[in-house]
């Protein structure tokens, strides 16, 4: 509250290694990502080991979401 126009919150400048770091580290993800999805396309990675098993937890939140939807349907329509 006791703001006056004008004023803002300083923070300091980011250092230049930080920033070329991150773009870097991003920039290798993103070429790792293609080169996963490339082999994929051809058939390299025949098992995908980003599935995860379904589980009774997950069922349960299905189930819990599904419950929440119809109640709301059922509350919007009437």
């Amino acid at each position: 509250m006791g703001e006056t126009e004008g004023q803002f919150e300083l923070f300091e400048e980011t250092p230049l290694l930080v920033a070329v770091l991150t773009y870097i580290g991003y920039a290798i993800l993103i070429v790792f990502g293609h080169m996963r999805d490339i082999l994929r396309s051809w058939g390299w990675e025949s098992v995908p080991t980003a599935a995860e098993p379904v589980s009774e937890v997950m069922n349960v939140v299905g189930f819990l979401q599904r419950i929440h939807i119809a109640r709301s349907a059922d509350r919007c329509t009437s």
